[in-house]
């Protein structure tokens, strides 16, 4: 599988975990009991690779956040349902402008 792929399906992936909770307060079925979230999010790790070069690299950056938050979500999978994945506003603002002026 290609690295873009990998890294975008890592991101859809972080973002399905943040959307969890909202997804069930509406009563949908986001993630059936028997899931382990732990389990997906180490699954989303071994997705990312460690830097994209080329030119696939600009829009690999629409999974900038995907590694903290997967960390999060297999370090306690409880906090996926619980709604408390994320990071703080400065921090978001903050690796977002490092992930620019990295390349």
């Amino acid at each position: 599988m290609r690295p873009a792929r990998r890294v975008g399906r890592a991101g859809a992936l972080a973002a399905w975990l943040m959307a969890v909770p909202g997804i069930a307060a509406r009563g949908w079925p986001a993630l059936p009991e028997s899931a382990d979230p732990g389990r997906l999010a180490r699954e989303g790790l071994a997705m990312l690779t460690s830097r994209a070069r080329g030119p696939e690299a600009p829009a690999l950056r629409a999974a900038w956040r995907a590694r903290a938050i997967l960390r999060q979500a297999a370090a306690e999978p409880a906090r996926v349902r619980e709604g408390r994945l994320g990071t703080s506003d400065f921090r978001r603002r903050s690796s977002l402008l490092w992930q620019v002026w990295r390349g």
